[in-house]
């Protein structure tokens, strides 16, 4: 599930990528990287936690399972563009302007994953959905 998840995850950073070179924003230049790890981590997290250690399995459970991990996603994804962005800081002393740390990321992540949810969940929630219904019924 992980690796399903994460090829839907780059796939859709590729998107946001693309417009971000195209609007020269640097923030969002390493998106790609950013979806595809947070899809894969919570792909196989919650693969792992609500169907591998289950003995209900099947194909619905597997679409729930994968939908859930198209929306939580996109808050990891946030939150992991927030402390990469507070690393950099921390390491070069470069000068971002306003930041928020890591505390205020918290809070930031949910907001901002509203906003991609809303965007692009169209296409994450039912790619999730579809790639844990083809696992669920494998399993």
């Amino acid at each position: 599930m992980g690796l399903m998840c994460f090829g839907i995850g780059i796939a859709v950073g590729l998107l946001v990528t693309a417009g971000a070179y195209r609007s020269n924003n640097e923030t969002h230049k390493w998106f790609a990287v950013y979806s595809s790890t947070a899809s894969f981590l919570v792909g196989t997290g919650l693969w792992w936690l609500l169907m591998a250690r289950n003995a209900k399995s099947g194909g619905w459970r597997g679409a729930g399972v994968g939908a859930l991990s198209g929306v939580v996603a996109h808050y990891v994804c946030w939150y992991e563009s927030i402390l990469v962005a507070n690393i950099e800081i921390w390491i070069t002393g470069a000068d971002r302007g306003h930041l928020m740390d890591p505390f205020q990321g918290l809070a930031g992540a949910a907001v901002l994953s509203m906003f991609s949810l809303l965007l692009y969940g169209v296409i994450t929630v039912p790619a999730g959905a579809l790639a844990g219904a083809t696992l669920g019924r494998r399993k």
